[in-house]
């Protein structure tokens, strides 16, 4: 399950359950961990990693099957707005339809990330990144994201009403 952490104003998202996958209880914590950063005071940033080579290994298509066959569609659904929502629409198409894996040069050139680096690099560089950010965790810049990622948005509470 994703573990988080503190390091001064920045929170820490660890994902590394060995799969990554997204499963109920995967995405059960990932939400509880992103609120309890909301609800954080003061100056603060996020940054979430996953382990090794791999952030995520996707959707877990034959646990959906088995578990949750009576509301598959709602799953994919779930995944679907967020990825539709966050990443271009050729990447998103080329991850559903090919189930295509991305290393840091493709990632880059497919707009999922921002910049590469070496592994022993990347969180502190992340860190890094991320502590000059901290201060702008503020009200009106969170208004501000909120108008940039309106699709994320409605996405999520797509998902909250779907929970109950």
């Amino acid at each position: 399950m994703p573990q988080l952490t503190r390091e001064g104003v920045v929170f820490v998202l660890r994902w590394d359950d060995g799969e990554n996958r997204f499963r109920d209880d995967s995405i059960r914590a990932w939400s509880t961990a992103l609120d309890e950063v909301e609800a954080a005071e003061g100056p603060k940033a996020l940054v979430t990693t996953g382990a090794g080579k791999f952030y995520s290994n996707g959707l877990d298509l034959e646990w959906a099957l088995r578990e949750r066959k009576e509301s598959f569609a709602e799953y994919v659904l779930e995944v679907l707005a967020l990825l539709a929502a966050r990443l271009p629409g050729q990447t998103v198409h080329e991850v559903i339809a090919t189930g295509r894996r991305y290393g840091g040069g493709d990632a880059k050139a497919a707009g999922i990330v921002e910049e590469t680096l070496p592994e022993a690099a990347l969180l502190p560089r992340a860190l890094e990144l991320a502590s000059g950010l901290a201060g702008k965790a503020h009200p009106v810049m969170k208004r501000l994201k909120s108008d940039l990622y309106p699709f994320v948005l409605a996405a999520l509470r797509q998902r909250q009403s779907l929970e109950g």
